[in-house]
């Protein structure tokens, strides 16, 4: 199989930069000379091989050919995302999850997995909002100025979550983007200053 040759995740976080940089150019080239076989091997080895897809995602997203790759990581991301949600394996799959992400935010694949991603804010089980609202935050414009007003409402909306780590980091989103939300309580900001607000 040619992507045997790719190593796990894991193993290349602990390589020095110069190592790590030549491990992503490597994984891409492979990637980029077998498109259809890829396709085949995330599907195909998503929980056998988890930690080379992981690899993957993460290289392609950071290569300087990233706009090829565009389209295969949305549309990967959306797929995965959703097995994570059916068959309960978000826990399994999130860190495949987090490694995805494309530099166009505006495009219409994109705004499908905002849209995903946001729908599931509402969902009854506190892991799947925690990490959607968590996922979000790599998919939405830095400056805030190309987010929909509909995905905005929604953060808003979460600032009143009955979880306070979720309103903790809706609100921060929204403020680190200058967009206009109220205060939170005194107690989330306490919550917030000594607890830990990245993990449930």
């Amino acid at each position: 199989m040619v992507f045997d040759s790719i190593m796990g995740y894991e193993e290349y976080s602990n390589l020095d930069f110069d190592a790590s940089e030549k491990v992503e150019a490597t994984t891409e080239k492979i990637c980029r000379n077998n498109v259809e076989e890829l396709k085949s091997f995330c599907e195909e080895k998503l929980f056998s091989e988890t930690d080379k897809i992981s690899l993957i995602y993460y290289s392609l997203s950071e290569c300087e050919n990233y706009s090829f790759w565009n389209d295969f990581l949305t549309k990967e991301f959306i797929r995965v995302f959703e097995i994570a949600i059916n068959q309960n394996k978000m826990e399994k799959l999130y860190p495949l999850l987090e490694n995805i992400t494309v530099d166009e935010t505006n495009s219409l694949d994109a705004e499908k997995v905002i849209e995903i991603l946001v729908k599931e804010l509402d969902n009854q089980k506190l892991q799947i909002r925690f990490n959607s609202l968590s996922l979000l935050e790599y998919w939405l414009d830095f400056d805030g100025l190309g987010i929909k007003q509909s995905v905005i409402s929604k953060l808003r909306d979460k600032t009143k979550d009955t979880n306070w780590k979720i309103r903790w980091n809706a609100h921060k989103m929204l403020k680190g983007r200058n967009i206009q939300v109220k205060d939170l309580s005194l107690m989330d900001k306490i919550r917030g200053r000594y607890g830990n607000v990245y993990s449930l």
